[in-house]
């Protein structure tokens, strides 16, 4: 005769500030796929275009952007058209915008499971990064039929925007980390976050060349890490120069700041949010 055994798993608040074990998540990769794929399904359920909103989000960003800022502002892309001279960059912006909409929340919205179930912390926060690359690949399409339209082909250092797009990654996720937690006490955050990412918009070149940025203001404007993302992932497209080299490193140097303590603050504040919900 056998005994049905269970596992428990009891969750205690740290007394020191230590990183999440990514080999616990590593263990639980299937897990986060699995999230992943859900997270993608439960987005697009119940629309009539179902993924084609992937689409529709960016050619009617451009087409708003081209007529104001082009039409009407006639900002010069020097012999850039200026739909593909937006495109280039709106797409890591909005990638970079719906990750960070997405982890601000996600503590919130997983509290279904956090409350029931021991799911590691840090899962919670990468499951946004599944629905956020796939509607980044089909934007990517549209940005690649724009550059077979106007005759603009990448080149070598298109390999660049690989970089440029990590690092985008990692800064969002780094920015989550503390928003998440700090949003679960919080709820203001979530009132915030996109009055603030209004105002990245028009403070990172996205709609404008960053050569229009007085002398005077620019290296304050580079300290911006999304500015060398948002550039340098258009540059590497569109074959312009990249940012200095000195800005390569300071972006990079920044998002290791906000990514290492974050780190540290979201092990210790996620062990205890299920009591905070």
């Amino acid at each position: 005769m056998s005994t049905a055994s269970s596992i428990r798993t009891e969750i205690v608040p740290q007394k020191k500030l230590q990183f999440p074990s990514l080999m616990e998540v590593w263990r639980e990769r299937e897990l986060l796929l699995l999230m992943m794929l859900y997270s993608i399904k439960s987005k697009y359920r119940q629309t009539t275009i179902g993924i084609l909103w992937a689409l529709i989000n960016p050619i009617v960003s451009v087409v708003v952007f081209t007529f104001i800022f082009s039409g009407l502002a006639k900002i010069d892309t020097g012999d850039i058209p200026y739909p593909l001279f937006s495109l280039a960059a709106l797409l890591p912006w909005q990638y970079f915008q719906f990750l960070i909409n997405e982890t601000t929340h996600s503590m919130i919205r997983g509290s279904h499971i956090l409350s029931k179930v021991y799911v590691p912390r840090l899962i919670i926060i990468l499951v946004s990064v599944g629905p956020g690359m796939l509607n980044f690949a089909i934007g990517s399409l549209l940005l690649v039929a724009m550059l077979i339209y106007f005759g603009h082909m990448p080149p070598l250092a298109f390999f660049a925007s690989f970089y440029f797009f990590a690092l985008g990654t990692v800064l969002a996720l780094a920015c989550g980390l503390w928003l998440s937690v700090i949003n679960v006490t919080y709820r203001d955050i979530s009132m915030i976050v996109p009055m603030l990412l209004q105002v990245l918009l028009y403070a990172t070149p996205v709609v404008y060349p960053a050569d229009m940025v007085p002398e005077q203001y620019r290296f304050l404007y580079w300290l911006n890490p999304l500015s060398v993302i948002i550039e340098g992932f258009r540059a590497s497209i569109l074959g312009q120069p990249l940012p200095e080299t000195l800005y390569l490193f300071t972006s990079a140097a920044i998002t290791l700041l906000v990514l290492l303590p974050g780190l540290l603050v979201f092990n210790r504040l996620a062990q205890t949010t299920a009591d905070r919900f």
